[in-house]
């Protein structure tokens, strides 16, 4: 059963009045004269904590208020009709919340951004002479069309070409900036929760990930015991992850209403408004520069990352950690240090999809490794194959889920026929445009969620536990009327341990599959001055199940420990979206290094060369 789905006896209703500005402070609000039935909960009225358990994140505002959205009051009553009439005469009052304060920090990169978090390490170095490097970089476009597979020099894919009567090269560097965006959790069904008092204690009904966090946080805000707070799970449908700890904060202000107005309470959000203020995917920066050596081997590698968490950092610090050891992953990159950073904006919060983070961190890896293949003319492939990091993983484990997975695809044939394409239309493009793409990777960061869902600060990031491993291989084609990339073939391969279940982990590959296909090309979305425009729900899509081929999916086991279904699904959101950026930058010859990319990206880039194809957030049209 569904939240909304629960209707009990006298139940009253609840909305939630929100901030109109962000990093000011709260001068007062203003409410009409209401009927003794109904009721306006402000955080004075709060008996215990003005927070969530295990965090800073308030109730209700007091006295600042931080983002646009923020929630100041919760007004409570018998009719739903003439709650909204109610709110809409409601005036929330600011002021600035000094003479010294700064403006509102929307952006990640904006250099007023608080940081909250650091993650920073620094890898074993692989033993490797090299001379330093000449002023010599390749960042942006394709500079040169990759050779078709088998045309490398030296040991295959990882050599760059050598001329035996030409002057030795020079080391390189490859850098390149990765960006991924915002994604909607789109639940079954918007946040809400339903609150009743019993005897002398309280009963919430919620959709939740996290129940003892819920019943923690109700306890801790109305002072009662933890034993007089009962927490029932509703159906949580498809959630994505987006049901861990907001849900929390929905459950507190329904059980506060039903604790001061001693009726049952049901508070459900409107699906604009959980568009607009819920949790997202957070947005993520992430910096690489690699040294290529003589041979263009990599023998050291620096990573600079930056996450948006917006104005609430929950989770920040093991997101970090996740999108961080994805980087540090399951390839040879020589020497690698990593600097991560949690930001903090005046933005509503971000937080876990799918995962905690490993999504971002793997995509900013795989784009990485792509280039410099292509920097030395590889096909990727192979260079995957001759760079995997023995100690960190099984790589030969990991080459035969690969080699099954290529075979099954013809990825190499297509490959090498489609970069014979791609320098043909070097000169002048010709319809149609394709290519394909693959990510491989060995993934051990799942298990952490589930210690710190059900032991909340218990969690050790360290934590050892065999990887997953995962890859995926997309095929695509540009349609040159309306510039779409229409997928031609998409099939992920996943090695784990004993499954008793195959039949769900399938289903739930596939879905998620289609979700990390939505996050990659079409699922646009973002702020503007603090907020989200009026017409985003409206305008925001959601891949259509016509235009992704069903997508096949191989399944391996390792005779080790029945493996968790929900820690699998994280996988297709850590290889497609790397996987289709690489097949979609074979097709337009052409870096694509920023997630989502849209029709208007690609048109940039095929009607006009020279253009760097993907606009940054100032640049998109209203």
């Amino acid at each position: 059963m569904f939240v909304d789905d629960i209707i009990l006896d006298g139940q009253y209703f609840a909305v939630t009045v929100r901030s109109p500005d962000a990093n000011c402070g709260l001068k007062g609000i203003r409410c009409p004269e209401l009927d003794p039935a109904y009721r306006l909960i402000r955080a004075s009225d709060i008996p215990g904590q003005n927070h969530l358990a295990d965090s800073a994140v308030p109730l209700l505002a007091r006295d600042s208020l931080r983002y646009i959205g923020e929630p100041v009051a919760i007004l409570v009553g018998p009719d739903w009709a003439k709650l909204g009439e109610l709110a809409a005469q409601i005036i929330v009052e600011t002021e600035a919340a000094s003479d010294t304060a700064r403006p509102p920090v929307f952006s990640t990169d904006s250099p007023d951004a608080e940081i909250t978090s650091q993650v920073m390490f620094d890898t074993e170095a692989f033993p490797r002479n090299v001379s330093p490097p000449k002023e010599k970089s390749h960042s942006g476009g394709v500079s040169a069309a990759p050779a078709p597979s088998g045309e490398g020099a030296g040991a295959g894919a990882g050599a760059a070409e050598l001329s035996p009567d030409g002057p030795e090269p020079e080391p390189v560097v490859v850098t390149g900036l990765y960006r991924t965006g915002l994604q909607e959790h789109w639940y079954s069904e918007p946040h809400g929760a339903v609150a009743n008092i019993l005897n002398d204690g309280v009963i919430v009904y919620t959709a939740t990930q996290w129940p003892g966090h819920v019943k923690q946080s109700v306890a801790e805000a109305l002072s009662l015991p933890s034993g007089a707070v009962s927490v029932k799970t509703a159906e949580l449908g498809l959630h994505f992850d987006g049901k861990i700890w907001y849900p929390s904060l929905v459950a507190v202000h329904a059980a506060l209403a039903a604790f001061i107005t001693k009726k049952p309470v049901k508070l459900m959000l409107t699906r604009e408004e959980d568009f607009l203020f819920s949790p997202k995917r957070p947005e993520t920066r992430l910096e690489f520069s690699s040294l290529l050596d003589s041979n263009g081997e990599p023998c050291e590698t620096t990573v600079s990352i930056r996450a948006g968490f917006g104005s609430e950092t929950f989770f920040a610090d093991v997101m970090l950690e996740s999108i961080a050891r994805a980087v540090a992953g399951h390839y040879r990159l020589g020497r690698i240090q990593v600097r991560a950073e949690a930001v903090k904006t005046n933005l509503p919060p971000a937080g876990p999809f799918a995962g905690f983070g490993a999504a971002q961190g793997f995509f900013g890896l795989e784009r990485h490794a792509a280039k410099i293949a292509d920097t030395v003319r590889a096909d990727g492939s192979e260079w995957l194959s001759h760079h995997y990091n023995e100690k960190r993983m099984a790589a030969d484990e990991l080459e035969n889920l690969t080699e099954d997975l290529l075979k099954q695809c013809d990825y190499k044939r297509k490959w090498a026929a489609y970069e014979l394409l791609r320098r043909r239309e070097a000169g002048g493009r010709i319809s149609p445009t394709r290519g394909i793409g693959i990510a491989v990777i060995a993934y051990s960061g799942g298990k952490i969620r589930y210690s710190l869902l059900n032991k909340p600060g218990g969690a050790s990031a360290q934590a050892a536990e065999a990887p997953l491993l995962a890859a995926a291989v997309v095929e695509l084609e540009i349609d040159r009327v309306d510039f779409s990339a229409n997928i031609r073939r998409a099939c992920i391969s996943v090695r784990t341990g004993a499954l008793n279940d195959k039949r769900a982990v399938r289903r739930r590959l596939l879905q998620n599959s289609v979700a990390a296909f939505g996050w990659a090309s079409v699922e646009q979305l973002e702020y503007r001055d603090g907020r989200i425009d009026k017409n985003g729900l409206v305008d925001y899509r959601l891949p259509a199940s016509s235009s992704i081929p069903p997508v096949s999916v191989i399944l391996s086991e390792r005779p080790v420990a029945e493996e968790n279904p929900d820690i699998i699904r994280e996988l297709p959101y850590c290889v497609i979206p790397a996987a289709y950026l690489q097949a979609l930058t074979q097709a337009c010859d052409h870096h694509f290094d920023t997630i989502p990319v849209s029709a208007r990206d690609i048109w940039r880039v095929l009607e006009n060369p020279e253009n760097d194809g993907q606009e940054s957030h100032g640049e998109k049209e209203q």
